[in-house]
C-alpha cells in the first residue's frame, strides 16, 4: 500500500476508496458497511473492500460493486491489542501493495476493533475516516502501550477522522481516545421508507406469514441481529417464559456466541423461541412480525428499529437499544428498563395483547424514519470524506509553505 501524501488530488476529488470492515460475522454495522460501498461506488469512486473471508463472500457484502480482497484482519478478544495490531498491519500490507488509494474507511463494530487499520493508515499518511457503531459507556480512556498509540496529530492536521453513528457514540470515542472536544461528529443512520397504508400493511403481513408458513393468528415477536449480550440475547429464554401463555413464538433472525445457549434453553426445547440464523433480506421478517423486540444493554443507533419504523412494526425495546433518540424514544416505542425481564416481558405483553396500544408510536416512528433517510446519510457519509481529505491537502501544503520558509531563512 503506497502513501497517499504525494498524491492527494488538486480539486480534492475521491476517486479511489479503501473500505476495511474487521468484523467475522454480518450485522448492522456490516450492512451499513454495504450501504456505503454501494453508494460510492454508484457515485463513480472505485471502491477496494477488504474483510475476512467469511464477510467478503457474505450475501451482504458479495452484491457491492467493488474490487472485494480477502484479509484476516477480524479483532481477535482473547489476543494481546499489540498481537491484534501487528497481524492486522501484516495481513492489510500483504493483500494490499502496489494498490493506490485516495482516502479509507474503517468501519468499526466495537471502537477498538479496526485500531491496527488505523495505526496503519496513519503510518503511510493516508486519510481515513473511523466509523464506531457502538462504544461502552463510562469507560475510562484505552490504556494503550506507548508503542501503539496514534500521535495526536495525526487528528490535528486531518489525517483521521471520527465519527460514531449517534451523539452518545460519538461523545464515548471522544473520552475513549483522549480526542480533543467536539473533534467526533456523529451521521445519523438513514433507511427508505414506504408509504403503507393500514391496509397495505395487512396485505404485507399475510404475504409475509404465507411465504414463510407462520399462520395468520400466530403471535410474532422478531429478534433481529447479534445473538451475543450486548444485545440481550441472555435474556430471552426467561422472556419467552414469561409470555409462553400468550402462544406466542420468539423468532431470532441472525447469529452469533449465544446461539447454542438459545438452542439448549429450556425456552428453545420447547419451541418458544426459533432460531433461523442469517437471511440476505429481512423484509418477510418484517413484515410478519406483530412486534420487532430490541433487548440490548448497548446500542449506537440500530437500523433495524429504522427498518421496522418504516414499515410501521410495532417495536418493544430497552431504553438502552434506543438511547441514541433520548427523550424521543419513548414517542417512538414501548420501552422498558434494560436488563429487567419482567418489564420488558410485560412490555411485550402489553404490545401482543393491544395491537391498538402503540398506534401513534407507530406513527410517529414512520414520520420519524421518515425524516432520516438513506440517501441523505450516505451524503453526509461523502461531505465528510470530502472535508476530510481537504483537511489534509490543506495542512500538507500549508507544512510545504512552512518547510520552504524556512529553506529561505537557512539559505
Amino acid at each position: 500500500m503506497e502513501s497517499a501524501a504525494s498524491s492527494v488530488p488538486n480539486k480534492i476529488d475521491l476517486k479511489r476508496l479503501l473500505f476495511f470492515v474487521p468484523a467475522r460475522q454480518i450485522g448492522g454495522a456490516e450492512k451499513h458497511s454495504a450501504h456505503l460501498c454501494e453508494a460510492f461506488a454508484a457515485a463513480g469512486v472505485e471502491v477496494t473492500l477488504v474483510a475476512p473471508a467469511a464477510v467478503v463472500e457474505s450475501a451482504t457484502l458479495r452484491a457491492v460493486r467493488a474490487r472485494r480482497i480477502t484479509a484476516e484482519i477480524a479483532w481477535d478478544d482473547a489476543e494481546s491489542p499489540r498481537d491484534n495490531v501487528i497481524r492486522q498491519q501484516s495481513a492489510a500490507v500483504a493483500r494490499l501493495a502496489g494498490l493506490e488509494f485516495d482516502f479509507a474507511i474503517v468501519s468499526l463494530p466495537w471502537p477498538i476493533y479496526g485500531y491496527g487499520l488505523h495505526w496503519l493508515l496513519s503510518a503511510v499518511g493516508l486519510p481515513h475516516l473511523l466509523v464506531s457503531h457502538l462504544a461502552p459507556a463510562a469507560q475510562p480512556p484505552y490504556d494503550l502501550a506507548p508503542e501503539l498509540r496514534v500521535a495526536p496529530e495525526v487528528y490535528a492536521n486531518g489525517l483521521a477522522t471520527w465519527v460514531g453513528v449517534s451523539a452518545p457514540v460519538a461523545s464515548r470515542i471522544q473520552n475513549l481516545f483522549a480526542l480533543p472536544g467536539f473533534t467526533v461528529g456523529h451521521i445519523a443512520n438513514g433507511v427508505d421508507v414506504r408509504p403503507l397504508s393500514d391496509a397495505q400493511r395487512r396485505w404485507r403481513r399475510s404475504a409475509a406469514r404465507c411465504r414463510l408458513d407462520i399462520s395468520e393468528t400466530q403471535k410474532l415477536v422478531l429478534v433481529l441481529g447479534r445473538l451475543d449480550k450486548s444485545k440481550g440475547s441472555d435474556l430471552l429464554p426467561a422472556i419467552a417464559e414469561a409470555i409462553a401463555d400468550l402462544q406466542a413464538l420468539l423468532v431470532c433472525v441472525g447469529s452469533g456466541p449465544l446461539q447454542s445457549f438459545l438452542e439448549e434453553s429450556e425456552a428453545g426445547r420447547k419451541g418458544l423461541i426459533r432460531l433461523v440464523g442469517q437471511v440476505p433480506v429481512v423484509d418477510d421478517w418484517l413484515d410478519a412480525a406483530d412486534v420487532l423486540f430490541l433487548p440490548s444493554r448497548i446500542e449506537g443507533s440500530p437500523l433495524v428499529f429504522l427498518e421496522a419504523a418504516a414499515v410501521r412494526c410495532p417495536v418493544v425495546a430497552s431504553d438502552s437499544a434506543l438511547e441514541a433518540h433520548g427523550d424521543v424514544a419513548p414517542q417512538l416505542a414501548l420501552i422498558a428498563p434494560s436488563e429487567d425481564v419482567a418489564n420488558l416481558g410485560h412490555a411485550l405483553r402489553l404490545a401482543l395483547d393491544n395491537p391498538d396500544l402503540l398506534k401513534a408510536n407507530i406513527e410517529r416512528a414512520f414520520d420519524f424514519a421518515s425524516g432520516y433517510t438513506r440517501q441523505d446519510m450516505t451524503d453526509s457519509y461523502m461531505k465528510t470524506c470530502r472535508l476530510a481529505l481537504a483537511r489534509y491537502d490543506f495542512a500538507q501544503r500549508k507544512r510545504e509553505v512552512v518547510a520552504r520558509g524556512n529553506g529561505d531563512r537557512l539559505g
